[in-house]
């Protein structure tokens, strides 16, 4: 008889340690997010700004305006 309820004792201690580990983790993780949300948000802020102020590779090659303007033609032929 003893057997038994030392064994259902075991059972539910180590229940409750599983459950207070599993809290444990989701604390550590609400953690983690608190502290990386706002690092994110900042690196986030500054890749938008560098974004903006970052002259585009494409101005570079556009045309000059003294150069003569692209003509686009089109084939108005009914080949098929």
């Amino acid at each position: 008889m003893n057997h038994i309820w030392a064994r259902r004792i075991t059972i539910i201690a180590a229940i409750i340690v599983i459950f207070w580990l599993i809290g444990l983790a989701i604390k550590l993780t609400g953690w983690l997010l608190n502290l990386l949300l706002p690092v994110a948000a900042v690196i986030l802020i500054v890749a938008i700004i560098l974004s903006w102020y970052r002259p585009d590779k494409k101005s570079a090659t556009r045309r000059h305006a003294t150069e003569e303007p692209l003509r686009i033609t089109r084939d108005t032929s009914d080949k098929k």
